[in-house]
């Protein structure tokens, strides 16, 4: 596993390749698979984890005027064969991520339970107010660095 620099390219391959969990949040949020690009394109910070010489990932953080900014990450089925890997990885990440913003959010499906888990590890906040389309997200967010 190697996490590197994302390129266009990464991003519409993750899009073309989405894992099924992030399929169904995206189409509950009203969004597809071009999402990926879409974030890609809009984020000051992304990156790709790449496994096999292919990318199972991309992540990163789209600054706001307010200083905040959204931080996301969608993925390919390979994730899962990197896992280990992915996590131990990720805290350094989210410290790059944090660097230069005052605040970083986003939400997630409410029954998404491994990614809660996750976003707990890393030190995120998770909001238990019911937020998004239909109220079936909940909100998750660190301050910056």
């Amino acid at each position: 596993m190697n996490i590197r620099d994302a390129t266009r390219e990464d991003a519409v391959y993750v899009g073309a390749n989405l894992r099924e969990p992030d399929r169904i949040e995206l189409a509950l949020l009203g969004r597809d698979a071009s999402d990926v690009v879409v974030s890609f394109d809009a984020s000051d910070v992304a990156r790709t984890i790449e496994h096999d010489g292919k990318p199972v990932a991309v992540f990163g953080r789209v600054m706001r005027d307010t200083g905040g900014a959204f931080v996301w990450l969608l993925a390919t089925s390979g994730l899962d064969s990197v896992r280990r890997g992915f996590v131990l990885a990720c805290k350094p990440e989210i410290g790059r991520l944090r660097f230069g913003c005052d605040r970083l959010v986003n939400i997630t499906h409410r029954d998404n339970a491994t990614v809660l888990r996750w976003l707990a590890w890393l030190g995120f906040h998770v909001e238990q107010k019911p937020c998004g389309p239909g109220d079936e997200f909940v909100m998750f967010w660190m301050p910056g660095a």
